[in-house]
């Protein structure tokens, strides 16, 4: 029994079905199954789902069914299995390699935000000294003209023009300490650096301390202990190499 119609004949009538039975169960015709049966067509003829087909209703394997080596039929399931992982591998290896690559390119994106944040807060500083020097020598000349003025009314206009001065500089340091990028010891910096007033203050002769505790706290709200503190910072950051 080596033939493909004599083992369809055989497991048929081993499972006590007719020609009509098994083709019911096949959705074929019983033609067809007499067909097979007689030798009539042999098993090549068959498409591969009448094929399973047949076996199921069987409830028999292909290979009993169809005299194929069990080997082939491993051997060719070992290889397609081994090429559909193939394919799976590398499919994961080319999402790895995106995924690296946009990580790369968001590590990128990020020090680029960094620098241009950098260099926002460098151009803010600049901004930030340059103000502060120009108010300043606004105020330090407007004080000079009070104190050198002839006539009262010359004092009047100069003294005017003080009180303006104060307010405008004390607006800038205003805006520096609502933009939240400068703490109070910043802002301390960027007037001991800029005010022309700090300098005639330092060279004076006595109470300097307690001159530059007035001076300070006429803009920053902070005590003679934190004017003396931020001062010795400021001094002890340029000695460092």
């Amino acid at each position: 029994m080596n033939s493909f119609s004599e083992k369809l004949n055989y497991y048929r009538k081993k499972k006590g079905y007719s020609q009509k039975e098994l083709a019911d169960l096949t959705h074929t015709s019983q033609p067809t199954i007499n067909t097979y049966e007689s030798g009539a067509a042999n098993s090549e003829t068959l498409s591969l789902s009448n094929a399973i087909g047949l076996a199921k209703a069987l409830e028999v394997t292909l290979p009993d069914l169809f005299n194929i080596d069990s080997s082939v039929i491993g051997s060719t399931e070992t290889e397609l299995l081994s090429k559909n992982n193939h394919e799976l591998k590398e499919k994961i290896t080319k999402l790895e390699n995106r995924i690296l690559e946009l990580e790369q390119r968001l590590v990128e994106r990020n020090d680029y935000i960094k620098l241009l944040h950098s260099e926002r807060l460098n151009l803010k500083r600049l901004l930030a000294e340059r103000e502060i020097e120009a108010e300043s020598k606004k105020v330090f000349e407007a004080e000079y003209e009070v104190e050198n003025a002839k006539t009262d009314q010359d004092k009047q206009d100069a003294d005017r023009w003080l009180k303006v001065g104060l307010m405008l500089y004390g607006k800038t340091i205003e805006e520096l300490q609502k933009d939240n990028i400068y703490s109070d010891y910043d802002i301390f910096c960027l007037i001991y650096e800029n005010d022309v007033h700090i300098d005639a203050i330092l060279d004076s002769d006595e109470n300097v301390e307690t001159k530059l505790y007035k001076y300070f706290n006429q803009y920053l709200n902070i005590t003679e202990e934190e004017v003396q503190e931020f001062k010795m910072r400021f001094e002890n950051s340029y000695r460092s190499p």
